[in-house]
């Protein structure tokens, strides 16, 4: 189970492999490997053992795979970035900034799509009534209105 969370990322980053560290992958695939070669030799064969030992092996090798093949489709972006002394993630921020396609950019969830289309839709408008209200919000739990602060003009200091 551990091993799926990852490739909702890898399909997020279109194949790319973020936050696994490779020596560790490694050395768990061998573990598996190994495994299931001392069940092969054995005068009796666990299925049960056999057949997560070959999963996590299949699962694991996908991780690899889907990271090489990342590397190789990317290749000129990142040796492009390198020549101007910036990362790939640098190219994809720039690309996002201009508003034009890029290939390899992160999927977004169906939420950030939606959010962002009610974003455009509300302008700049929805913004200052949210700051609005997140105004009044920390004032009630101050335990204060807008109109009881010092700097307003309905504060009568004699009172």
């Amino acid at each position: 189970m551990g091993l799926l969370p990852p490739y909702g990322e890898i399909w997020k980053r279109r194949g790319r492999v973020i936050g696994i560290n490779f020596v560790f992958l490694s050395m768990d695939w061998l573990g598996a490997f190994f495994s299931l070669m001392s069940l092969a030799v054995q005068n009796s064969f666990d299925v049960l053992g056999g057949v997560l030992y070959i999963v996590c092996i299949l699962l694991e090798s996908g991780i690899f795979l889907s990271h090489i093949i990342w590397l190789f489709r990317t290749r000129k972006i990142r040796q492009e970035a390198i020549s101007r002394h910036k990362t790939f993630d640098d190219i994809a921020a720039e690309h996002e900034e201009r508003g034009t396609p890029f290939k390899f950019a992160e999927r977004k969830s169906r939420k950030q799509i939606k959010e962002e289309q009610n974003d455009m839709e509300m302008g700049e408008g929805r913004r200052e009534v949210i700051s609005n209200v997140d105004q009044a919000q920390e004032y009630s739990t101050m335990g204060a209105t807008p109109d009881s602060s010092a700097g307003s003009p309905h504060h009568d200091p004699s009172k």
